[in-house]
Parts: structure tokens; C-alpha cells; sequence
């Protein structure tokens, strides 16, 4: 479903709250780049807004998507220095019987066998100073991982510091748990789950929905299996056979924000 443009937007509001954006609200700077067909600039300003002050999302989250939007989903941020691997960042939400929380996760793969001369460290800060992930990325590793412990409360929405050696990424993120993409039902009888993914930006990739099978250490076993219908019913089987010990559905919307891969995932935790 296609968001409304910007300037669809304004022309929807009245007069008094058009012409008070554009005097001595945090975001006049952004709409008028947005505007002026200056998405980078919009993305900056974005940026000085929301470090200046704190905002509540839903302030913001609509011109974000329309920066998302003109960008080929935020590909073509510039960034003062791109990383030369597969950086993905990932925003989950948890909820079930046996998990209830969030987390988020650092990956990196390194892209053409290429392995960095040197251990770099990496360290995630969230809008309100917080360090919340601190870690080295070893030289001779091609696929790296570093995640949270179990959050109980929502992570906070704004401007996260990412650095990666001597380089540091700000990345943009609104997290809305108002919306369940995925409900178990009939919990103990002919359990199925129901799926309503989140509208996509347009521009962006469709939406991952998939059955995740685990070891008994919460290891994944061999790969996602896709879910193609809204409602599916909780497989009885694993294609990893006796060492599946646990099983999760999982919806994934991502964005880009330069080189920098958002990921935003919703998982259930299923009786198996």
C-alpha cells in the first residue's frame, strides 16, 4: 500500500498547523528540504531535530517513511564513510507463552570472502546515551554476531549512535508495538497463526514471514521456511527431524539507512 506523499499531506492539514511547521517547530527544517525535492538534506535535518529534542514518533515516523520512500528505501543515503560488509541491524520484538520482550541484535558478513586487516570495535547508543551493545569483531571471522540480553521494556525511538572501528553510522528508528503482525490461536486445539504483516514503504523490500525451528539451546536449525497464507496452521513436524526443540513464526520488514540494513521482526513463540 502506498504512503501519502508529503506534500499530500500538508495539503490535508489546516492552514494554522501548515504554516506552523514551517515557523518554529523541530521539523519546519525537514519538510521544507522534503519539499524542495531534497530528500539527503531532509534526512540530515531529520537527523539535528531529533538530537536537539526529544519527539514523540508519531511526530516523525510519516516524514521518515517519505525520505524512506524517495531514497529506493533509504539505499541512497549518503554516508560519510560505507562499511565494506553487510551490516544489518535488527529491532525484535518477542511475545508468546515461554517469551515476552525485545532485543537487538548486530550482524555483519563480510562481502566477497573480504576479512578486515584488523579487529574492530562495535558499539550501539541509544537516543538517550545508553550504551546497549559493546564488542570487537574479530579479523578472521566472515559472519559475526552481537545481541542484546532480554529487554522488558520497549527500546527507545530516535537516533541511535552505531561505530564500527573509527566510524560512526546514526541510524533513524521508530518502534511501534501497538500492532501484533502475528496471533496464535487455539492455543492447545488445532493451533494455527494468524499473520497481518505491517504496511511496507513504498519502494521497499515485501515483508519475510516465515516458521523458525531451534535446537534445545535456542540455536536455529537449517533455514526459514516460508509462511504464505494469513492464517497457517503450527507445523507438527521439523525438517531438522528429533533436534528441533522449539518453534517461533516470525514476520521482518526492513529498510536501508545507506549501507546500514534495518531490520524490524515480530516473533511468537508456538507450541511444538
Amino acid at each position: 500500500m502506498k504512503l501519502r506523499t508529503l506534500t499530500a499531506l500538508i495539503c490535508t492539514l489546516p492552514f494554522a498547523c501548515h504554516a506552523a511547521w514551517f515557523t518554529n517547530t523541530p521539523l519546519q527544517h525537514t519538510y521544507q528540504s522534503l519539499l524542495n525535492d531534497q530528500p539527503q538534506v531532509a534526512w540530515q535535518e531529520l537527523q539535528i531535530a531529533l538530537n536537539q529534542e526529544k519527539l514523540d514518533s508519531q511526530r516523525w515516523l510519516t516524514v521518515k517513511q517519505e525520505i524512506l520512500s524517495r531514497t529506493q528505501c533509504g539505499s541512497t543515503l549518503e554516508q560519510s564513510a560505507a562499511p565494506n560488509s553487510h551490516v544489518q541491524v535488527s529491532f525484535i520484538w518477542r511475545h508468546g507463552l515461554s517469551s515476552q520482550g525485545y532485543q537487538i541484535k548486530f550482524s555483519v558478513e563480510q562481502l566477497n570472502g573480504a576479512i578486515e586487516a584488523q579487529t574492530q570495535r562495535i558499539s550501539l547508543v541509544s537516543p538517550d546515551g545508553k550504551t546497549i551493545i559493546d564488542g570487537q569483531l574479530n579479523s578472521d571471522a566472515a559472519y559475526q554476531e552481537i545481541e542484546t540480553s532480554e529487554m522488558f521494556l520497549k527500546p527507545e525511538s530516535g537516533v541511535y549512535q552505531l561505530t564500527i572501528g573509527s566510524n560512526n553510522y546514526p541510524i533513524i528508528v521508530a518502534l511501534d508495538d501497538s500492532k501484533r503482525w502475528l496471533t496464535l490461536e487455539s492455543k492447545l486445539n488445532n493451533p494455527h497463526i494468524w499473520v497481518t504483516p505491517p504496511k511496507v514503504i513504498d519502494n521497499c523490500p515485501d515483508t519475510h514471514v516465515s516458521w523458525q525451528w531451534f535446537d534445545e539451546n535456542y540455536n536455529m536449525l537449517g533455514f526459514k521456511v516460508p509462511i504464505k497464507t494469513t492464517q497457517a496452521p503450527v507445523p507438527t513436524e521439523s525438517p531438522s527431524g528429533s533436534k528441533a526443540k522449539h518453534l517461533s513464526a516470525s514476520v521482518e520488514m526492513f529498510e536501508y539507512q545507506g549501507a546500514i540494513e534495518i531490520q524490524y521482526v515480530q516473533r511468537v513463540a508456538v507450541p511444538f
